[in-house]
This record gives C-alpha cells, structure tokens and sequence, in this order.
C-alpha cells in the first residue's frame, strides 16, 4: 500500500488527470491471493477486505476515480473442480 503522504513522481503529473484507481471485491481478492498463498493472512478475507478499504479512502482523499475490476473469463484456463 502506497502512504497516503507521498508525492506522485514528477513525470506524472502531465498525465495526473488520467490517472485512476482500480478495486476489486474482497471475495475475488482472496480467492486470487489463495491462489498464491493459501492459508495466509495475505489472502485472508478480512485483509483483503481491509487493503481495498484503504485503497478506496486514498482513492477519495486523491479524488481520483475509481474502477471496478470484472472478472475475467480465460478461456484457456481449466474451469473450477
């Protein structure tokens, strides 16, 4: 998580108007980090819920927009068991 506190680069700021935030739900969150790492608190449901949480506060004290992820369909992955 990026502190609320830091200064965006230089460089950014010709694009800053461009410049969005994306979130997701919590449950596809940790479904993804329980991919990664199962069983940690990395993917645990209550810290994914707290991560995006934040990620929104920052997101609205930047006023920047936000944008919802979707879930993706890959149709070259297996589906679920």
């Amino acid at each position: 998580m990026i502190s609320s506190t830091c200064a965006c680069p230089r460089r950014w700021k010709a694009t800053r108007p461009k410049l969005f935030g994306l979130t997701s739900d919590p449950e596809r969150l940790s479904q993804v980090r329980t991919e990664r790492r199962p069983g940690s608190k990395y993917a645990s449901l209550a810290q994914c819920a707290y991560e995006l949480r934040q990620a929104e506060q920052l997101y609205r004290r930047r006023k920047r927009t936000v944008r919802q992820l979707r879930q993706h369909v890959d149709s070259r992955r297996s589906p679920p068991r």
